[in-house]
């Protein structure tokens, strides 16, 4: 495999979003290679749960690279340094295809330049590869360009900063070029570096301060979401938490208005099914490290407890967390009364270390060699980290280790605010966060080891008496309209606790009412389908977008779809601006190749968003709810693993599900192993 150099290139923009507040929210390139084969598999399940995306989008897809365009909150870029760059799963890299151009994806010609604002991935990335934005000052080398990055850009963002870091190969030392300056092992402890003292913060922010602890392994990124709905400005700055050399947990520090036991119980029952409050003592010495200023007054959350609770309500309703299995060091470690014993002891040290990625774990291992207790690492890119700890010693022996340099404590806290702002900002919730009655009659569940304890849970709870509402088992669909209770968000967050918690069902989400009726439409006419369907496969392979995007559909107050007139591939004008995207999903049939059902349905999952799927009992065949993508990405598809995709021509496209998370392998998997266990066919699937 070819040497990689690991390159980001983030859009960091100010958009205005339909509440009042304006948050910061990222769009970013996402360029990404991996060493093993099912890499990208792990890479994609994480970019989707972990960073809780709320849009992604692939642009390229090769053997050796993947180019994900992504919309998230404001630190997606720290997110996935923490839980998905990794070498096993997938890293950065900054290969591009020389040939790529998103406006003219499908006719490929070299050195290509179209004279518009959007003038294509390769050319933005070139222009900014003249710029190198290092961690401190001493690495900057700007260069000048011969393109302004600026004029291919949208115009319709308000400002919008580029920032581009650079690092190198995890698999070839050599091409650190820039780290060469550094001595192996740097500077030796000088005397005039003391211990940093425990001090109290003002006591205006005191009550204020929280700290929740998510153990390993990393809960959903909707977790951290339900922590932000709690902060006084809805932002929450992550550190890792190491029991000795070993990482344990994350923990999330912000400021609330509200009780520690108050934010536990909230998050706890459907988003962060292990959380654990910190006492003050040691929320302090984490607050003291970093301290947190009132940042982001215009978006100052006044939310009661009653609202949040509201609020997360509706959040659940449309994206519960998986189900995920508790840390049992960190049990075993913690004490009743809420303490970690953070640092240990009333001084602590701060360490700045430099890395190779593949080296950073045996780096902290000679760091922390025979330190026990609890302590901290804050991540500021990809190769630079800080370590506080209690205990310091001799580190010629750590060669693992590029630089190691023991720094005042103080000094750390005055790193440059690019990298001490790196908190999550979540958006000031809106009406498309609240509840919508359109998605109160239908629910989508993904079943555990159990199919029928999983179904038993939810009939359950809903009062259902009869089989009607389960009209699907490929995953399970449930028609709420027909059970005797009315789904309500607190009828769904008891269900939600109770069924996925006690491991009956691996998730559970409500899905739009369309996805219900289309559902019983579709069985109803399998048998008559084909005559005018748009069909996809190999010979030829159509070009642009497909699905195309001859139609937008809009919800009406009665849940049924109208057209509209037709859209451009950037999505619909009340969706977050991405480009070059569509904000639609489509119903697409499917005919599964010999290599199965679950070949097909990963790969889809993998190469554009799937929102359902359902697959036939009958016949080798199934459909999908998917946003359109592009065909050359399809075709990675159709062939080997799905024979052929088709689209009604009169079929109707709806808008993205707001908040609705894509369907991942892992849902796939559970659901077509319940499948194959069943015996006999159901009548009613």
């Amino acid at each position: 495999m070819q040497p990689f150099s690991m390159c980001a290139v983030f859009l960091t923009a100010l958009m205005s979003m339909e509440s009042p507040s304006r948050i910061i929210a990222l769009s970013g390139i996402f360029n990404v290679t991996s060493q093993y084969s099912k890499g990208f598999t792990s890479c994609h399940e994480c970019l989707v749960g972990t960073l809780g995306a709320a849009q992604i989008h692939l642009l390229v897809v090769n053997s050796g690279f993947r180019l994900y365009w992504i919309h998230s909150n404001s630190n997606a870029e720290k997110a996935f340094l923490s839980y998905c760059h990794k070498p096993w799963t997938c890293y950065l890299s900054n290969h591009l295809e020389h040939t790529y151009s998103p406006d003219k994806s499908i006719c490929m010609h070299r050195d290509i330049k179209i004279p518009n604002e959007e003038n294509g991935i390769r050319l933005l990335a070139n222009a900014m590869n003249g710029e190198m934005l290092m961690e401190l000052a001493t690495f900057t080398n700007t260069k000048v360009s011969k393109d302004d990055p600026s004029s291919l850009i949208r115009k319709e963002t308000n400002d919008i900063p580029v920032f581009l870091w650079k690092d190198y190969s995890l698999q070839y030392a050599t091409l650190f070029g820039h780290l060469k300056k550094f001595p192996v092992i740097g500077m030796s402890i000088k005397e005039e570096v003391s211990p940093k003292k425990r001090i109290f913060i003002h006591e205006k922010d005191e009550p204020l301060m929280r700290c929740m602890v998510l153990p390993i392994p990393p809960q959903e990124g909707v977790c951290r979401e339900c922590l932000a709905m709690h902060s006084t400005t809805f932002a929450i700055r992550t550190f890792h938490l190491l029991h000795g050399s070993k990482p344990s947990a994350d923990v999330c520090v912000f400021l609330s208005n509200h009780q520690p036991s108050d934010i536990v119980s909230n998050c706890k029952k459907i988003f962060c099914q292990a959380i654990i409050h910190l006492n003050s003592i040691d929320c302090r010495t984490i607050h003291n490290i970093f301290p947190l200023n009132h940042q982001f007054e215009r978006d100052k959350n006044k939310m009661t407890l009653e609202e949040v609770q509201q609020v997360l309500q509706s959040i659940a309703y449309r994206r519960t967390a998986r189900r995920q299995t508790s840390n049992s060091l960190l049990s075993e470690t913690f004490e009743p009364e809420g303490s970690l014993n953070i640092l240990g002891a009333k001084d602590y040290f701060c360490i700045e270390v430099r890395a190779l990625l593949h080296s950073k774990r045996r780096c902290i291992d000679c760091i922390l060699k025979d330190v026990t207790g609890y302590h901290l690492v804050f991540s500021l890119s990809l190769y630079i980290f800080l370590i506080f700890t209690h205990s310091i010693r001799d580190f010629s022996q750590c060669k693992t280790c590029k630089f190691i340099q023991v720094r005042r404590p103080d000094d750390c806290g005055k790193k440059p605010e690019h990298y001490l702002n790196k908190l999550e900002v979540y958006p000031k919730p809106s009406h498309l966060d609240m509840r919508n009655e359109l998605y109160e009659s239908c629910i989508a569940a993904y079943q555990g080891k159990c199919d029928y304890a999983c179904i038993g849970c939810i009939e359950h709870y809903l009062e259902i008496t009869n089989a009607a509402p389960l009209i699907g088992r490929s995953p399970l669909l449930f028609d709420v309209s027909m059970a005797a209770s009315k789904m309500t968000l607190k009828v769904f967050s008891k269900l939600s606790h109770e069924c996925v918690v006690a491991r009956r069902c691996s998730r559970i989400q409500a899905v739009p009412s369309y996805f219900c009726s289309t559902h019983r439409a579709f069985k109803v006419t399998q048998s008559r389908r084909g005559k005018k369907a748009i069909k996809f496969n190999q010979d030829p392979i159509p070009v642009g977008i497909w699905p195309p995007l001859q139609h937008q559909a809009e919800e009406n107050l009665n849940g049924f779809m109208s057209p509209r007139s037709s859209v451009s591939w950037s999505g619909s004008a009340d969706g977050p601006q991405i480009w070059p995207a569509s904000n639609n999903i489509a119903l697409v049939e499917i005919k599964f190749a010999d290599s199965g059902s679950y070949d097909c349905l990963k790969c889809l999952a993998e190469h554009t968003e799937l929102f359902f799927f359902y697959r036939s009992e009958v016949e080798r065949s199934g459909y999908v709810w998917m946003r359109p993508a592009l065909s050359n990405i399809l075709s990675s598809c159709v062939g080997m693993h799905c024979s052929s995709l088709s689209y009604n021509e009169n079929g109707m496209q709806m808008r993205r599900p707001v908040g609705l998370p894509p369907v991942t392998t892992i849902d796939i998997i559970l659901s077509l192993v319940m499948f194959n266990k069943r015996n006999t066919k159901a009548p009613h699937t």
